[in-house]
């Protein structure tokens, strides 16, 4: 703060003060509010990250449990690969406990009668954070009879 004296007729020294003295009040607070609005922006775009990153970490786990449940159906024999037999298949743990109310739906369908082939599909989907389902992961494969050995 800058002080200037000087003095007055009667001799006696007066102080003035500059009129910006008071300012840095006005101008602490208006940077105190700017703070809080950028703490608050920050804190939402983190909160949004971890809900993408939870998303998405969901969404990975259906893609590993679809691919693993899909070997295990196609391992199966010929005969066994039929609707009702694979929705037998359970859910891993790691799944159970990373997708909250996770379903799995099977549909195994004959393709073509000539080549014995079957076209089996599978849909996993699950409740989100919000409780809400979204879209599922699904995946196709085709399985062909076994061809018999010729003599």
């Amino acid at each position: 703060m800058i002080a200037i004296r000087w003095q007055n007729e009667r001799g006696s020294h007066r102080v003035r003060r500059r009129a910006s003295a008071g300012t840095t009040v006005v101008e602490a607070i208006v940077a105190l509010v700017i703070a809080l609005a950028v703490l608050a922006t920050v804190g939402q775009l983190l909160s949004l990250a971890a809900g993408q990153r939870r998303a998405t970490n969901q969404r990975a786990t259906a893609v590993r449990e679809a691919g693993n449940l899909m070997e295990h159906a196609l391992a199966r024999p010929w005969v066994e690969i039929r609707t009702e037999e694979l929705t037998k298949l359970p859910l891993s743990a790691s799944c159970r406990q990373g997708l909250p109310e996770a379903q799995v739906r099977w549909d195994v369908t004959e393709e073509d009668a000539s080549a014995k082939a079957k076209r089996i599909r599978l849909a996993i989907d699950w409740q989100d954070s919000a409780g809400q389902r979204g879209d599922p992961v699904r995946l196709v494969a085709w399985r062909y009879a076994d061809k018999e050995a010729q003599p």
